[in-house]
């Protein structure tokens, strides 16, 4: 929910954190493998939540992507 409360805000908050989450969420994504489009499980819950959980809270930053598809131009 916070990518979208700072797409929602928009203007120059929206731009730093659009572009800091962009590199990395793209940078940390696995690239290869059996683990491939998924994300390494980092953090203090990482040990509860582990690679389905991860994966889950980046694709649901992503979503905003999806969700408001204008906000690209």
């Amino acid at each position: 929910y916070g990518t979208l409360a700072v797409f929602q805000q928009g203007g120059e908050s929206w731009s730093k954190w659009n572009a800091a989450m962009k590199r990395t969420l793209c940078a940390a994504q696995c690239k290869d493998g059996d683990r491939k489009g998924s994300w390494d499980p980092i953090g203090a819950y990482a040990s509860e939540w582990g690679r389905v959980g991860q994966t889950a809270l980046c694709a649901m930053c992503l979503e905003v992507y999806c969700r408001y598809p204008l906000m690209c131009r």
